[in-house]
């Protein structure tokens, strides 16, 4: 499979072109294999980290707390992460109000997001 490279996001990129760069970030980001991602996979990105530091203060001790269903085994800083990673890959911001309080989202529903955001829709 050949994955786009990074490029100058100025130029229009087809959805296809932008699904192809997300699945490039989760596999890095998350250490797992394509066969194991498929567009209806729901993840979720670095908003919930927040509400994590907030209850738990300055320890962080993920054992006792939930965390959006997803269905990639995410952890609270692989949604972090990825949000980042992300963000630098495509050249854009991804803040939390703009999911709504929306926990999780497929994988689809983050490609789409992306192509808004980026004007290729």
């Amino acid at each position: 499979m050949q994955i786009p490279d990074k490029q100058d996001n100025k130029v229009e990129l087809s959805h296809e072109e932008i699904l192809k760069r997300v699945e490039k970030v989760i596999l890095e980001t998350l250490s797992i294999q394509y066969e194991d991602i498929n567009l209806d996979d729901s993840i979720f990105l670095g908003q919930e980290y927040d509400h994590v530091t907030t209850v738990y203060g300055s320890v962080l001790d993920f054992s006792q707390c939930s965390y959006p269903e997803n269905s990639l085994g995410m952890k609270p800083l692989d949604g972090v992460e990825l949000s980042m990673a992300l963000e630098e890959e495509f050249d854009i911001e991804i803040p939390d109000e703009e999911f709504d309080g929306k926990a999780s989202m497929t994988i689809k529903e983050l490609v789409d997001f992306i192509s808004l955001k980026l004007g290729s829709a």
